[in-house]
């Protein structure tokens, strides 16, 4: 890990300590699997997730599947919508399969990609993450994993919130298998 990595890693744990209302920027797969990971250990109840793949770039990550465990463990509720059904690849999905107890906290459910959430004038596709209505990572430029986020900010992260259950809800939407 490079020292400038290092440092946006402490910024951002001290961040997350601090409940600060900051936005601030985040870009690559690193600092995505930091602040990930931050969430999940920061969050209570519930992590809402709208993710392209799970293919591994941020999720394979152990910083990142150490807190989402952790999070299970204490209870937590994790829904997660996924563009595109590309799981087999990612170590995240590896766990989800092989933790029992997960069936009960996990929902996952394949987007209708005719539904997908954008952003701004141009429509731009967007992933984000939201803990218990608080917290959130938007992934601004899905290619290169950069975005904003924040580990308190209610106003923005009901938003994203409210855009995800409006499309969770649907009870079209195929439920992934746990058992592929």
């Amino acid at each position: 890990m490079t020292d400038t990595l290092a440092n946006y890693l402490e910024i951002y744990k001290k961040l997350s300590e601090r409940e600060s209302s900051e936005i601030f920027s985040h870009k690559g797969n690193m600092q995505s699997a930091h602040i990930m990971g931050l969430i999940f250990r920061s969050s209570v109840s519930h992590v809402r997730m709208y993710v392209g793949d799970f293919n591994g770039d941020v999720s394979n990550n152990q910083f990142y599947i150490e807190e989402l465990k952790d999070f299970i463990d204490r209870g937590g509720t994790l829904d997660v919508l996924i563009e595109e059904d590309n799981l087999i690849k990612s170590d995240a999905f590896t766990f989800i399969q092989a933790y029992s107890g997960f069936r009960e906290t996990v929902s996952i459910k394949q987007a209708d990609i005719n539904k997908r959430i954008t952003f701004g004038e141009e429509e731009k596709p967007i992933h984000f993450t939201v803990g218990d209505l608080d917290k959130f990572r938007l992934e601004l430029d899905i290619e290169n994993y950069s975005g904003i986020a924040s580990f308190n900010n209610q106003e923005f992260a009901h938003k994203l919130a409210n855009a995800f259950d409006s499309l969770f809800i649907d009870e079209s939407l195929r439920v992934l298998s746990y058992n592929r």
